[in-house]
């Protein structure tokens, strides 16, 4: 074989996408050992599949391979994007154990403007929230993400 694409999803929907490349050891009999590692992965669910590419052209996909990376902390929480928010922004977020989880958008005051979730987290798997920002004020407020022993929060800006 000519080698093998090393390709990547993030959660159960993702899409595929090539983040590396293992060559061939070309026509062989004899059986191969090929490695590939990948680094710096958020806690959540990853999908991964090897595409292997013949000298002649052809392809052939692997199985599906699912591995659930655990936050180091209580809970791992991304960034919200886009951020600043015109329409709607989506937060994702990664508790290590399972347990109940409340998602709520604030003001500068502390008040609190929407909740966004309430319900349970499961351990390791990732979740994702959708702000819709179409009836809130332009201005400066907080997610937090909030669980039995941890409370994170992350900044967010709306403008209209």
């Amino acid at each position: 074989n000519a080698g093998f694409a090393v390709e990547h999803a993030v959660g159960p929907e993702g899409a595929f996408q090539q983040v590396g490349w293992v060559e061939g050891a070309g026509t062989t009999t004899e059986a191969q050992s090929y490695r590939y590692a990948v680094e710096d992965l958020s806690a959540g669910t990853h999908r991964f599949r090897l595409k292997q590419e013949d000298l002649d052209g052809s392809t052939s996909l692997s199985k599906v391979v699912e591995v659930d990376v655990r936050p180091d902390g209580p809970i791992a929480i991304e960034q919200v994007a886009p951020n600043p928010v015109t329409q709607t922004s989506t937060l994702r977020f990664t508790p290590r154990e399972s347990g109940a989880v409340t998602v709520g958008l604030y003001d500068v005051l502390g008040r609190r403007v929407k909740t966004l979730h309430e319900g349970r987290g499961s351990g390791g798997q990732s979740q994702q929230v959708t702000l819709d920002a179409s009836a809130l004020s332009s201005g400066v407020y907080f997610l937090r993400v909030k669980g039995e022993g941890f409370s994170k929060t992350r900044r967010v800006t709306i403008v209209q």
